[in-house]
């Protein structure tokens, strides 16, 4: 069985988008777009203020430790 899991860390939210109550974040797995009445759902979402060591330890130390025991993994990390 496969699954894939998104996880995502959000920017700082722009004075823009605060002023127009652009993006929110909800339950911390909800991003919705006030403006483009639009919900993204993920796995797992971390704010501005989580650290690489909290994103590792939380997301890519798991799935390492699975390819030690035989389990197949790929962490895809791109930056916009």
């Amino acid at each position: 069985m496969n699954k894939v899991q998104v996880c995502v860390r959000c920017r700082p939210t722009l004075r823009h988008e605060v002023n127009n109550n652009h993006v929110i974040l909800k339950d911390h797995k909800v991003i919705i777009s006030i403006n483009e009445i639009k919900e993204f759902y993920f796995d797992e979402i971390y704010d501005q203020q989580s650290s690489q060591e909290i994103i590792f330890e939380n997301q890519i130390k798991p799935l390492l430790d699975g390819c030690l025991n035989g389990y197949n993994a790929t962490v895809f990390a791109c930056k916009q």
